[in-house]
């Protein structure tokens, strides 16, 4: 029934049996195709594919599962090893596409009959081939890669609990508007709570002490509360010249927030999102760090200066301290990311988690 067909006709046709969801081969079909569409009539022929792989080739190319059908074109280019439909395709010019240092892999490469060229996309390549093959007919043809332009990609960053105070849902409705509006963004988020949804973009971290390093290097420190009296995380980023996007409570202005200056605002109900989102990606902001005489308002009530004989114990640890011991009573993961049995002391900080754990019968306090 398939040689009654008509066959599959294209001045070139392009053979690659399976499309990866990422890969250097998946990078030279998208970059050869991008670059040729337009000046060459072209059939992309596969046996499987990444859907989101397949959707962006289609926007260029015809692309068609290749189901064993008679071939014609004038130029046919096989871009896999394992496999070749060459004795299916009738062409004026066969091609044989290696992306592989055979050698090194220690492949042995499976050459066509029909082949009139292999093209290697190095030196390496075809000195690897060469040693299978010598007498093997080739050229050095290096993969394709249009100049690239890149687009900005914002990094955010909060240290903030994902709660409904704070925020958190607005937190996700801003992330998922960034991710419609395709605009690339990492925003690192330092919490001790565990996110209720996965949304492309966030990174959550455990806390530290000290995450002025990551918002010294962000573009916009985020904090998104329904209030706020004094924030800390507004009042450090603007300390080091990092502007901030913060939602509009009534301690917003006080902090020292000069929109379009060293932030912007965010309305509660997020009714000027796309806007706030069109500024700071349109705009890159660079506030002058903000200095501050806060201790000036704490000196006359602390009276005079004196030394202190306390001394740290340099040898003290985190066990050493902590009010309660938790024993496992099965097998789980502790705030230090180590493996706990049951019966072994599991390092917990978070009183979230604690909790849960209760709750689960996953712990218990060891009685001292």
């Amino acid at each position: 029934l398939i040689d009654r067909e008509a066959p599959l006709t294209a001045q070139v046709v392009m053979y690659l049996r399976f499309i990866s969801k990422l890969g250097g081969v998946e990078t030279f079909v998208y970059e050869w195709i991008k670059r040729f569409h337009k000046e060459h009539d072209i059939l992309f022929l596969y046996d499987e594919a990444d859907p989101q792989q397949l959707l962006r080739l289609r926007q260029m190319v015809k692309c068609q599962i290749y189901k064993g059908e008679k071939v014609e074109c004038e130029t046919y280019l096989n871009v896999n090893f394992n496999k070749n439909i060459a004795d299916n395709v009738k062409a004026k010019l066969y091609l044989d596409m290696c992306h592989t240092d055979y050698d090194a892999m220690g492949w042995q490469y499976t050459t066509h009959p029909k082949t009139d060229i292999t093209l290697c996309v190095s030196k390496v390549v075809e000195k690897a081939l060469k040693k299978q093959y010598p007498k093997l007919k080739t050229e050095v043809v290096p993969n394709l890669l249009e100049q690239p332009k890149p687009k900005r990609t914002l990094f955010l960053v909060s240290a903030t609990r994902l709660s409904w105070e704070k925020g958190y849902w607005r937190m996700k409705e801003f992330a998922k508007r960034l991710n419609e509006r395709k605009i690339p963004f990492t925003w690192l988020v330092f919490t001790n709570d565990l996110p209720d949804e996965e949304i492309d973009g966030f990174v959550f971290m455990k806390p530290r002490l000290n995450v002025l390093d990551f918002v010294a290097r962000a573009d916009y420190l985020v904090q998104l509360s329904n209030t706020e009296a004094d924030p800390y995380s507004p009042k450090e980023a603007l300390s080091v010249g990092t502007p901030i996007i913060t939602t509009n409570y009534p301690s917003t202005y006080e902090t020292g927030m000069e929109v379009g200056k060293n932030g912007y605002v965010l309305d509660m109900e997020l009714e000027n999102l796309d806007e706030v989102i069109e500024n700071m990606y349109k705009h890159t902001l660079k506030p002058k760090p903000m200095t501050n005489d806060y201790d000036t308002a704490w000196l006359k009530h602390l009276g005079k200066k004196t030394k202190s004989s306390y001394k740290y114990d340099k040898n003290e640890k985190i066990e050493d301290i902590l009010e309660d011991i938790w024993i496992a009573k099965r097998r789980l993961k502790d705030d230090e990311g180590k493996i706990v049995k049951k019966g072994e002391v599991a390092k917990l900080y978070s009183s979230q988690r604690i909790r849960q754990l209760l709750e689960y019968n996953m712990i218990e306090r060891k009685v001292t």
